[in-house]
């Protein structure tokens, strides 16, 4: 696996979907965990190859917030931006993973299109550099 990586942690395929369209033009490959350890095994693979994870809290096994955890607290060579997926009815939750740093989108009522517009906004901003054009499944 070469090139730079946008890890998507999720198990709802509505959600999925959605992310694979959003992401399918953009210059990097899409890596799908559908469990909090898969994605921590592909953070510790690919280190900082990953620009962007997109993670859903409510995963199986490991939570997406340990995730998050794991992601925010390790040493970087580059910043990583996260964006979590939240339940609406969990205020508190909301609040502890801005306070990580992390931008948060409601997961059941947040509309496509502000979700997409959030995910582009963050690509758009990075400084450009190398990417691969792949798309991968995993």
């Amino acid at each position: 696996m070469k090139g730079r990586f946008i890890l998507v942690a999720a198990t709802d395929s509505a959600f999925l979907a959605v992310l694979e369209e959003t992401l399918a033009n953009t210059p990097y490959e899409l890596l799908l965990a559908t469990s909090g350890q898969q994605a921590i095994d592909y953070v510790e693979l690919l280190k900082a190859r990953i620009y962007l994870v997109v993670i859903d809290l409510d995963l199986p096994g490991v939570s997406g917030l340990h995730v998050i955890w794991r992601l925010v607290t390790r040493k970087r060579p580059k910043p990583l931006k996260i964006i979590a997926a939240i339940a609406a009815k969990a205020p508190l939750l909301k609040h502890v993973v801005k306070e990580l740093g992390v931008d948060v989108v409601e997961q059941n009522s947040t509309p496509v299109r502000v979700l997409r517009r959030t995910i582009l906004s963050i690509l758009k901003s990075r400084p450009q550099g190398k990417a691969s054009s792949a798309t991968a499944g995993v």
